[in-house]
């Protein structure tokens, strides 16, 4: 078999071997060059990432019904940003790329991809395991998944300077909006009925990990 047949036939495993090289990578650069160095790098990672997401998508239309998670995530940043509602008051650095009204448009992009792994995974945990379909269960197991993530990347988001708080303080009503703002996106997802995305479960476990490894080290 030549390399392009069984890169093609085997996507999911190429994408998640590439994932997980390149985070585990990131922590060796952290090592290596430091803290600035790694930052710069993390919008062309997580455009990467999101282009391996749609490689992995079973049709390409099915791409676009995405497009609603990443409006609803920029829309939610966009209101932390300029008004403080949402999650609180907060500015983007320039770290992150290019910016639209102020917030980097990787962003409602990441959205994207954080929702879909936790819904993955709580859809495995109901649907597979618990041998369940309670879209309500499933709506709230992802929004606090998604939050779990949250939490273990702010600190490092802050250390990067991706962004930093009014204050110096990450308000406790941040990680409510987001369990509020993940459990929205994983109506619509529920709501799709799409197949889920298998690649992005391993890329959230590797954003987890690699975010759990940052702590480890900077502290």
């Amino acid at each position: 078999m030549s390399i392009p047949n069984f890169i093609n036939k085997n996507k999911l495993i190429v994408s998640v071997l590439i994932a997980i090289v390149i985070h585990a990578g990131g922590l060796l650069a952290l090592q290596l060059w430091g803290s600035d160095f790694l930052a710069s790098l993390s919008p062309y990672n997580l455009l990467l990432m999101a282009l391996l997401f749609s490689w992995n998508e079973e049709k390409n239309i099915s791409i676009f019904f995405y497009i609603p998670i990443v409006i609803l995530g920029f829309s939610a940043e966009w209101l932390g940003v300029h008004k403080g509602w949402v999650f609180g008051n907060y500015a983007y650095s320039p770290v992150l790329g290019f910016s639209f009204l102020e917030v980097p448009l990787i962003i409602g992009v990441n959205w994207a991809l954080v929702v879909s792994g936790c819904f993955v995974i709580s859809h495995y945990i109901f649907k597979k395991l618990l041998k369940t379909d309670s879209a309500i269960l499933l709506v709230v197991l992802t929004g606090v998944l998604a939050t779990l993530f949250d939490f273990v990347m702010e600190p490092v988001a802050i250390h990067f300077n991706f962004w930093q708080w009014e204050g110096g303080e990450i308000p406790a009503y941040n990680y409510i909006s987001w369990w509020a703002v993940s459990a929205l996106a994983a109506a619509w997802l529920y709501k799709l009925k799409i197949k889920p995305n298998q690649f992005s479960v391993a890329l959230v476990v590797a954003q987890f990990f690699f975010f759990l490894g940052v702590l480890l080290l900077i502290r």
